[in-house]
């Protein structure tokens, strides 16, 4: 009886640590609040873009080196997609980073 008594008090333990664990990572990759960045005047990305002020960012990453990764979604639907060139590239998670102009 003591066996199985510590079996399941092993097992409901593993149970409990493991859910502690899943909880923990799950509110370091999709937490409670987003932190937005709204540009407040134009920025002139290095490859000659301009992006308008007021324009919205969402912060993905404060990077070690001491710069911060802005998100910028844009939808696109209708004749417009056509403006584009499509390609596809062999790596996941991949990013394409673009440097503000100072």
């Amino acid at each position: 009886m003591k066996i199985f008594v510590t079996s399941v008090g092993s097992f409901l333990l593993g149970i409990a640590a493991s859910a502690l664990a899943a909880y923990l990572v799950w509110q370091e990759y999709y937490p409670n609040s987003t932190e937005v960045w709204t540009a407040s005047s134009e920025l002139t990305l290095g490859n000659g873009a301009t992006i308008p002020g007021g324009t919205e960012f969402i912060v993905d990453k404060y990077m070690p080196e001491g710069f911060v990764r802005l998100s910028l979604y844009v939808n696109v639907e209708g004749e417009p997609l056509q403006r584009f060139r499509k390609r596809t590239e062999s790596a996941r998670l991949l990013k394409i980073p673009y440097w503000v102009d100072p």
